[in-house]
Order: C-alpha cells, then structure tokens, then sequence
C-alpha cells in the first residue's frame, strides 16, 4: 500500500490508502490531461499522415512515442486507430477510385498504426471491398496466373468466382435495405459502388441454382464454366450490367434472357467487368 503520491510525493490521507491509490487526486487530474493532449497529437499526426501532409516516416518516432504517452487501452486504441483508418478511407473514395499514390498512403498509415490487414479486414469488411473496386476503377486489375480456360491471344484471365448459374424467373427484385444497381455499359462510364445491401432474390417464387461452376472474368469476356453448362458472354455483346450484392446480371445484344449468377460480391465482378470494358 502507498503512503505517498508516485508523482509528487505527497503524503496519503488514510481514505487514499484505503482506495489504494498511487497518485494523488489533483496529480490525477494532470495525468488524465497529459493523456488526452497525447491521444489529441497521436490522432492528428496520422490524420495529417493520411492526407499526405506529412510523410510517413518523418513522424514514425513521435507517433510511436505520443501512442506510449496516451497509455489507452488495447480496446481503446483498436476503436481509434479503426475510426481514423475508416475516416482515411472514406476521403480517398470520395471518386470511387484509389490511386498508387494513395494506396501507398494508405498502406504507410496502416503501418504506423501497426493494424493487422487480416483483422482489419474482419472489422471493416465494406472497406476492403469498396478499397478493391476504387483499385479497379483506377484500371487496376488483377491477373490470374493459370485460369481454368483456355485464354484466346491477347487475352487477360483478371479474376476466377465460384459462382452459380440462376434459373430464369419472369418475378425478380431485391430485399433489403437497397434494391442493388444497374449501368449501362459505355465508354468513359466509372462503377460507383457503396452501401449496397440488397440481395437478388425472387418476388414470391423460387429461384433454385441450375448449375454451380466457376465465372472468370478476362479482359474480354465472362465465362462461366460448370459441370453442366458453359457460357461466353462477350464484353462487346454488352449491353447493361445488373448488380446485386450477391448477385451479377448480363444484359446481351445476342442473348434473349439475361444470365443470373450468384457470386460471393457482386460489386467486386461488376467493377472487374466495367473496368475491363473501358480498355476494349
């Protein structure tokens, strides 16, 4: 049990020994500002760090020194650095596009905040995938190093999905909390993605899966390929994109039904497709 104050020796009435305490009440006070004025530097330095107002590793040291300074706890510090990332974020897809310079920022500010990508990922799911569409607007795309078909000349394989072939329904919509999207495809077009909570379901009715394959995504053409049905849907062919949170819809020149799959994000295949569209 203390007898006197750790910060600056006062000696301890017997209420305070009760309590236990290891510093005094108005050193208490003093300790709670000083905390509150570090967590105030900590924060602003990464919010310059993630404008690009200062380089990252010109401030590495004060970050670290003013995070040791706030001294808040683990959960605390967690829920702070995740509110500053999503604030970071949030302005870079203000254009729903992510530059090399920006992911770089953004990756830099991840760093001096020591985040975890795999748990951030976890706590902010709607963030790494609206960071994968911004990237893909920007014409971005990512390449498949031995896709499951045959690639023609030239031709890039950007992305393999399981995905599961739809039966044709005459009643569709969405429930939820937004009824998905749709763009027509066009030249200079940018997919916009954001809060789209709405899943591609069947307005009183079925709609069972009739085959269950793989969707790649190339830079000219959606195939998809499953133990009972092949399909090529030729970028050209294009006429609208139909985008469910679940969900992917082609609108064909050739094709009188529009082919409905189910993918795991249908932003992330819309913006692989859109992107891949804008470079024909």
């Amino acid at each position: 049990m203390a007898e006197s104050c750790q910060r600056c020796g006062a000696a301890f009435g017997f209420m305070d020994r009760a309590r236990r305490r290891t510093v005094c009440v108005p050193c208490q006070k003093v300790q709670e500002q000083e905390r509150a004025q570090a967590t105030q530097a900590y924060t602003g330095l990464l919010r310059q760090s993630a404008l690009g107002a200062v380089a990252a590793a010109d401030i590495a040291a004060d970050v670290t020194a003013w995070r040791a300074a706030a001294a808040l706890s683990p959960a605390d510090l967690a829920n702070l650095n995740l509110k500053i990332w999503r604030e970071a974020v949030e302005t870079v897809l203000a254009d729903d596009i992510v530059t090399e310079v920006e992911e770089d920022r953004l990756n830099s500010l991840g760093t001096l905040m020591r985040l975890d990508p795999p748990a951030l990922n976890a706590l902010a799911p709607d963030l790494a995938g609206r960071l994968m569409v911004a990237r893909f607007n920007d014409g971005r795309l990512p390449q498949v190093a031995v896709p499951k078909i045959l690639l023609k000349r030239g031709e890039t394989a950007h992305m393999e999905i399981p995905a599961g072939l739809m039966k044709e329904v005459i009643e569709r919509g969405t429930r939820g909390a937004s009824s998905g999207m749709s763009f027509r495809v066009a030249k200079g077009a940018r997919f916009s993605t954001g809060g789209y909570r709405g899943r591609s379901v069947v307005l009183g009715s079925h709609l069972p899966v009739a085959d269950q394959g793989t969707l790649t995504l190339t830079s000219t053409r959606a195939v998809f390929l499953g133990p009972l049905k092949t399909m090529e849907l030729l970028y050209i062919k294009l006429l609208s994109v139909n985008v469910f949170n679940d969900g992917i819809q082609f609108e064909m020149s050739n094709r009188q039904s529009a082919p409905l799959f189910r993918v795991p994000d249908g932003n992330v295949a819309a913006a692989v497709v859109n992107a891949a569209y804008q470079k024909l």
